[in-house]
């Protein structure tokens, strides 16, 4: 948006006793990234335990978790 742009819709719901209506920022939240990076450090964590044998997981089911994962930041972007 332009700041001219910007400038009339202000003034105009101004003039109307209104609040203006702007465009929302697009993107994936700040939220979601946060939750994005808590799935992340919390997937690294599990493959660092299985690794060194404290978890019975197989590179297939962190493959999988990791997969599911970056779907999801895909349909974010």
């Amino acid at each position: 948006m332009t700041v001219s742009a910007l400038v009339r819709r202000v003034i105009a719901a101004h003039l109307k006793h209104q609040r203006a209506k702007l465009p929302h920022a697009r993107g994936p939240s700040h939220q979601a990234l946060r939750e994005l990076c808590r799935i992340g450090n919390n997937l690294n964590q599990l493959s660092r335990q299985a690794n060194a044998g404290m978890v019975p997981l197989t590179n297939t089911e962190l493959e999988h978790c990791l997969k599911r994962v970056l779907d999801v930041v895909d349909q974010l972007a």
